[in-house]
């Protein structure tokens, strides 16, 4: 997972901030959860909160427990699954940001 933290959000604002920064259509998304399309709008726009196997298959993609998914504190954005996972082959591939790495310091003496 990345190591930004955002600020709280619901858990809708929570799962499209995940999905815009993969990449990933609604559609992708449902795909890979093995739901409707139309489900994913509804938690996108808080129409519904995901529940069952909904928000387990959330926790699983997101690499997240199902409780920390539902804090909705402070959560950070996940690395794309790994497409080894039969599940998620057809999925696009989206590489993570580079990690800005200070250089190191020189010793003064």
């Amino acid at each position: 997972m990345s190591k930004r933290d955002l600020p709280t959000r619901t858990l809708g604002q929570y799962i499209r901030s995940v999905r815009t920064t993969w990449g990933w259509s609604q559609q992708q998304l449902a795909d890979a959860l093995k739901c409707d399309q139309a489900a994913v709008s509804f938690w996108e726009n808080c129409h519904v909160t995901p529940g069952g196997t909904s928000l387990v298959a959330l926790a699983c993609l997101f690499g997240l427990t199902v409780e920390r998914l539902q804090d909705e504190h402070n959560l950070a954005i996940p690395v794309v699954p790994y497409l080894s996972i039969p599940a998620f082959r057809h999925l696009p591939r989206v590489e993570p940001p580079p990690v800005q790495v200070d250089p190191p310091v020189a010793e003064v003496g």
